[in-house]
């Protein structure tokens, strides 16, 4: 092997390492966003079975809301016409152990794709904050409640 390609194979290794070493590794807050992230773009996707995934069997509301009440809500909402775009605002995340609270906001659109939140329409978008339990089920992180409230856009500001 000549000197040159040792030295670029060397020089590959210590990129490679550098990054590795750079790179650090997911914590449970960040399983969790990326639990919320991947629900959000399943309820965009209109994939009901993708949002389901990231809810508990145990799922209840303060009001007697269960897992199926959920699942009701996203085929009503997402079967209807219409793209929805969700663009999370705000997203605090606090893990104790298997449990884990959620407070974000978020602004919702319906009817033609919204790329960026600056295009969205005033008249076709709402806001709204939730508070979230997630419980580690399995290795994975899953919501066990949630409370949520309309907001508004100014209550986003």
């Amino acid at each position: 092997m000549s000197g040159k390609k040792v030295v670029y194979i060397i020089i590959l290794v210590l990129c490679a390492g550098i990054v590795a070493a750079c790179s650090k590794p997911k914590t449970d807050v960040d399983f969790v966003k990326d639990a919320i992230t991947q629900a959000a773009k399943a309820a965009e996707d209109k994939d009901v079975a993708g949002v389901m995934k990231h809810i508990s069997k145990d799922f209840r509301t303060d009001d007697g809301g269960d897992r199926n009440t959920v699942k009701g809500i996203l085929v009503g909402q997402l079967l209807n016409e219409g793209s929805i775009s969700i663009f999370i605002r705000e997203m605090d995340v606090e893990v104790t152990g298997d449990k884990a609270a959620a407070h974000l906001r978020l602004v919702m659109t319906r009817g033609a794709p919204v790329k960026s939140l600056a295009d969205v329409p005033r008249d076709a978008a709402d806001a709204y904050r939730f508070e979230m339990i997630f419980r580690k089920e399995d290795g994975s992180w899953r919501a066990v409640t949630a409370a949520w409230e309309r907001i508004g856009l100014a209550g986003l500001l």
